[in-house]
C-alpha cells in the first residue's frame, strides 16, 4: 500500500513522499487530543519543491509573486493529503490529514503540529542551521503536509541502532518534539543533535559531522542576525519581528520570507 500511496501523492504534484511511526508524539502535537489521534501510529510526510524562479524574485523580503506561489503550494498540498486520506479510508484504515499551513494559536504561532516533525521520521532530510527541513536536493525549497494514519506501512525511517562511531548502517529516529509549521510555527525545541547522525533520505545516506556541511549562506542573508552556526541557537523573537515587519512593509499580509530558504543548497555541499 505505500507504493500506492506514494504514487498518489507523486502523481498529483508532489516531490517528496515519506512515512514513519509516530506513537510517541502524540502528547506533543499542539492542537490534537489523544482522544482524535488515538491508534493512528503513522504519520506519511509529502513535500512540494518550491520555485527556484519566484525564489529569484525573493530579494530583500517576500514578494506578492513568492505570497500566491505559497498559498497554491499550500493548497496543492492540502488536494494531495485529502487524496491520501480518501484512499486509506477506501481500504477501511482512519486517516487524519493536517492542513499544510494553518495556525491555531496566533500568539504562540503554533499548529496542529510540525511537519517538519513528521518529515524527520519520514526520512526526508534534516534541520538545518536555518531550523528549516532541508531536503537533500531540494533544500529548504519545499513546503510540507502531513496525513496520521493506523494503516501500516513500510517506513523510511524504521526504529533501529544509531550508526557506531566507526560509521554503519543505521537510522536516527528523533527525540519527540513540539512546535508549529516550518516559519510560520514556532519551531520544534530539538534536544537531540542530528548532525553526527546518519538520515537514510530515499536512496540517498548522508554521513556528515555537520548536514550542512560548510555552507552558511542562510546564516549570511538573514536581515536580523537570527540564524546561528547551531539551529538549537535560533532567534525566534527576532525573526518574527522580521516577519510582522514583512508582513505590512512588503503588503504580503503573512508571516513568510524565504531569503534563508532561495539560499538553500545543500546538493552543493555533497557534490563529489
Amino acid at each position: 500500500m505505500y507504493d500506492e500511496l506514494k504514487e498518489i501523492a507523486l502523481s498529483s504534484g508532489a516531490s517528496a513522499f515519506g512515512a514513519g511511526r509516530i506513537d510517541d508524539l502524540r502528547n506533543h502535537f499542539d492542537a490534537l487530543s489523544l482522544e482524535q489521534t488515538e491508534g493512528l501510529s503513522h504519520g506519511i510526510s509529502i513535500g512540494v519543491r518550491v520555485s527556484d524562479s519566484v525564489l529569484r524574485g525573493v530579494i530583500v523580503g517576500p514578494t506578492r509573486h513568492y505570497l500566491h506561489h505559497y498559498k497554491m503550494l499550500n493548497l496543492l498540498l492540502d488536494q494531495t493529503a485529502l487524496k491520501l486520506t480518501l484512499a486509506i479510508q477506501e481500504r477501511g484504515y482512519n486517516a487524519l490529514p493536517i492542513p499544510a499551513s494553518q495556525i491555531i494559536d496566533w500568539e504562540k504561532q503554533t499548529a496542529h503540529l510540525s511537519h517538519k516533525m513528521i518529515a524527520l521520521r519520514a526520512g526526508i532530510g534534516w534541520i538545518g542551521r536555518n531550523n528549516l527541513l532541508v531536503h537533500p536536493e531540494f533544500g529548504s525549497k519545499i513546503r510540507l503536509a502531513t496525513v496520521l494514519t493506523d494503516m501500516p506501512l513500510k517506513t523510511n525511517n524504521p526504529p533501529s541502532p544509531l550508526p557506531s562511531p566507526a560509521g554503519g548502517e543505521g537510522y536516527l529516529i528523533p527525540p519527540p518534539l513540539t512546535g508549529g509549521d516550518e516559519r510560520e510555527g514556532v519551531p520544534s525545541d530539538f534536544t537531540n543533535d542530528l548532525n553526527s547522525k546518519l538520515i537514510k533520505v530515499g536512496a540517498k545516506e548522508l554521513i556528515r559531522e555537520n548536514g550542512c556541511g560548510s555552507c552558511t549562506k542562510c546564516i549570511e542573508i538573514c536581515p536580523v542576525s537570527a540564524i546561528k552556526e547551531n539551529y538549537r541557537e535560533w532567534d525566534k523573537a527576532a525573526c518574527l519581528e522580521k516577519l510582522k515587519y514583512f508582513a505590512k512593509a512588503h503588503n504580503v499580509g503573512q508571516y513568510i520570507c524565504g531569503l534563508c530558504v532561495k539560499v538553500c543548497q545543500p546538493e552543493k555541499q555533497y557534490q563529489k
